[in-house]
């Protein structure tokens, strides 16, 4: 589940990115922050850094993007450290100085949610339509009595086939 997880807020953040910031440069799992110390280069600090999902210059500004479809939480708790890693991130060269606009794609958004992103500076852009359509009603289902009863019986066969 969690490389599914992960190849569907890739794409999600690939083709996001490619129409918010069409005609513009954009970066998708961009390293954030400063090199820690011992490591001399970017390159070797690179497996050390966090990743923003998306990376933007726009007008002066940097737009950090986390893009969640399972936990939208999860990128709330991200995007204020995505912000203070952007001062501290050299190879930003002169936008590291700039204002950083902090946004949240999700198609599982809720007004709790969106009221404490609100709180912390946080836009919420909820995306629907197509395939992610298909990707949330899944995960519905999985969460349905139904859903649950499956994956049991798919546990449940897993073992006595001896694949557990």
């Amino acid at each position: 589940m969690a490389k599914e997880r992960g190849q569907v807020e890739k794409r999600l953040a690939a083709e996001w990115m490619a129409t918010q910031y069409a005609g513009k440069t954009y970066y998708l799992n961009y390293p954030i922050g400063p090199v820690p110390l011992g490591i001399t280069t970017a390159n070797s600090a690179y497996p050390w850094l966090r990743k923003v999902d998306g990376l933007a210059v726009v007008d002066s500004t940097v737009h950090v993007v986390e893009f969640k479809v399972w936990s939208p939480w999860d990128g709330l708790d991200k995007l204020p450290i995505y912000k203070l890693g952007v001062p501290r991130t050299p190879w930003l060269g002169s936008a590291k100085d700039y204002p950083v606009k902090m946004i949240l794609v999700t198609p599982r958004s809720n007004p709790v949610i969106e009221a404490t992103a609100a709180l912390a500076g946080i836009e919420v852009v909820s995306v629907s339509g197509g395939w992610i359509d298909e990707v949330v009603q899944h995960i519905e289902w999985l969460w349905s009595r139904e859903g649950r009863d499956a994956m049991e019986e798919r546990r449940k066969l897993r073992a006595w086939l001896g694949l557990e």
